[in-house]
């Protein structure tokens, strides 16, 4: 069995505060980003049929574009909770401490690197990441 080699984290005061900084100012720009896209629907407008087929795509793709930002907005609420509850860098499946590089890259992260390429690839047999993993 491999061990984790893990980038020791600054003091959780000062890393904790870097932290909740970067995920205010991604929350502010998702909020900025998603009042930005509700404009663009439901105008109500009188449309040909090709027109209102583009309208539709058109109004598909912003609510999409919206349902992905508030996911990850969602994302950031959550791990300023696990700041505040002193749970922030511990990943929630297995315990141990998420390293600093991957919190600098996905500050929002939940899963240690480990855990979450097992869920990602649990998502892509559609099985549960729980299942025990078979290795070679």
């Amino acid at each position: 069995m491999r061990k984790r080699q893990q980038q020791a984290l600054p003091s959780p005061a000062t890393a904790w505060e870097r932290f909740r900084n970067l995920l205010l100012q991604e929350r502010a720009r998702i909020l900025r980003e998603t009042r930005s896209l509700l404009p663009h629907l439901g105008r109500g407008e009188r449309l040909s049929d090709e027109d209102q087929i583009r309208a539709a795509h058109d109004e598909f793709i912003v609510i999409e574009e919206h349902r992905i930002k508030l996911g990850k907005l969602r994302q950031i609420e959550e791990a300023l909770r696990r700041i505040e509850e002193g749970l922030y860098g511990v990943c929630q499946d297995c315990g141990e401490e998420i390293s600093a590089k991957r919190l600098a890259a996905v500050p929002w992260a939940r899963l240690c690197i480990v855990c979450q390429d097992r869920a990602a690839a649990a998502d892509a047999l559609d099985v549960p990441a729980s299942w025990p993993r078979i290795s070679y």
